[in-house]
């Protein structure tokens, strides 16, 4: 008896651990799937074989904007179908899940031949597929070489040099590798040689190589001269004139922006392409300080490109450390550009009536969502809004729950009631002048 009793009680322990169990993880979903409206995946147009390539997984809420709720989410899965039937075995190092860091989470794909991969974003179980799709391209000659040198170079100081092989919009071909290109340097004018050439050959290794000269005499012209012992490109050649020994470092001498994503820096001079390229090497100071997401580097020029979005009207600079010119001259400790005032880009405010008509004497409430859209990704716009609503007949007949909104994370709502019929027009404003006002008409009938 007491045995069967002791059964009993187990087995009851067990369904209530089940039910529980079920619960929480019905809570959970339900959760999950009030947070998340859709996700949004982003690829590149076209992959190289062997070529990593990373997506980005966006979630996004019910305006399409980057919802930063999901933060350390864990509970998205993604799988990889290859198009035509073949194994799923030529495409390396993608996570069977994703963690998410301000609504964004990253992978890579790298594919070993060329073909079309279909990606699948998995939300929990028994929830629709969010897909997209990727292309493999077949690696490709470049469409022409270039060697790339600074204008002049310093005495006894090597010269670097680099050769590009370039694709037909100029851009770095990363997937073009060759070894045993010829490259030689010829005087100009004189007999003696007073200049060193390392390498005599070059390798070219994802579409770059670099190679260095060192001088001895002033203001004297090189020219150089690259060619390939098979054939397989027309030779081509630059110039070089050495002068006296640079000893000045780079200085910032002008910074803009066109976006609020992305800021422009010049410099004095060309910089080392090792130590401009690096994004630790930058550090954007505004409401906030951040470093950029990526650089992107043209000789004396670089784009940084920003995770966070700068406030227009916002007085903001960049400082930067460890950058070096050509001649090797470390940029100041504690350098930084000019101040600079964010300028104004254009914000939006978006309007949901949840009933238009509306029946006389009911109550609509008006969303109002305020974004900006410059760059790459959205960002919400917090602050006072002021709104007027003016009736196109002449009795008072409506009630206005608030004459002032106070946005939070972008979002903010009023209400609207009248007791007869007719149209009102309600104009939405930001007291800052920052957002485009919006004006709509709401009909009671």
């Amino acid at each position: 008896m007491v045995e069967r009793l002791t059964k009993t009680w187990h087995f009851y322990f067990i369904c209530v651990g089940i039910m529980l169990s079920v619960a929480a993880a019905s809570n959970a979903a339900e959760s999950l799937e009030e947070k998340s409206a859709q996700f949004f995946i982003k690829l590149d147009e076209n992959g190289v074989c062997n070529t990593p390539k990373e997506a980005v997984v966006f979630t996004l809420d019910s305006y399409g904007l980057i919802d930063k709720s999901f933060e350390g989410l864990k509970k998205v899965s993604i799988f990889v179908k290859e198009i035509g039937g073949k194994k799923l075995n030529s495409f390396k190092e993608l996570p069977g899940e994703l963690e998410f860091q301000k609504g964004r989470a990253s992978f890579f794909i790298e594919d070993s031949e060329p073909e079309t991969l279909e990606l699948d974003i998995i939300e929990g179980k028994n929830r629709s597929p969010f897909p997209a799709s990727i292309t493999f391209k077949e690696k490709s000659p470049p469409e022409r070489l270039e060697i790339k040198l600074a204008s002049r170079g310093n005495i006894n100081e090597p010269q670097k040099g680099a050769l590009l092989a370039l694709d037909k919009d100029g851009d770095i071909t990363i997937d073009y590798s060759q070894k045993g290109l010829n490259i030689a340097v010829k005087e100009l004018g004189r007999v003696d040689k007073s200049f060193t050439l390392d390498p005599g050959s070059l390798d070219i290794y994802e579409g770059k190589a670099s190679f260095s000269i060192t001088n001895s005499e002033e203001d004297e012209e090189l020219l150089i001269q690259l060619s390939d012992p098979k054939g397989r490109f027309k030779p081509i050649e630059a110039r070089i004139t050495f002068s006296v020994s640079d000893k000045e470092p780079p200085e910032i001498i002008d910074l803009k922006m066109e976006t609020l994503a992305f800021v422009e820096l010049t410099f004095s001079e060309e910089l080392d392409d090792g130590s401009a390229t690096d994004p630790n090497n930058y550090e954007v100071v505004c409401s906030e300080r951040q470093r950029p997401r990526s650089v992107e580097f043209h000789g004396d020029r670089v784009i940084l490109e920003l995770d966070d979005l700068l406030r227009s009207h916002e007085e903001m600079y960049v400082e930067a450390r460890n950058l070096k010119d050509l001649s090797g001259n470390e940029m100041e400790r504690g350098a930084r550009s000019p101040d600079y005032a964010v300028p104004y880009v254009p914000l939006r405010l978006d309007t949901d009536i949840s009933s238009n008509p509306a029946e006389v004497g009911t109550t609509v409430t008006i969303t109002i969502v305020a974004r900006c859209t410059s760059g790459r990704i959205p960002q919400f716009i917090n602050g006072q809004f002021e709104v007027e609503v003016t009736e196109q007949t002449s009795d008072g007949s409506y009630d206005l729950s608030s004459l002032n909104i106070q946005m939070t994370r972008g979002e903010g709502k009023f209400t609207v009631s009248n007791s007869s019929p007719e149209t009102l027009t309600i104009i939405v404003s930001d007291s800052d002048g920052e957002v485009d006002s919006t004006t709509l008409e709401l009909k009671f009938i």
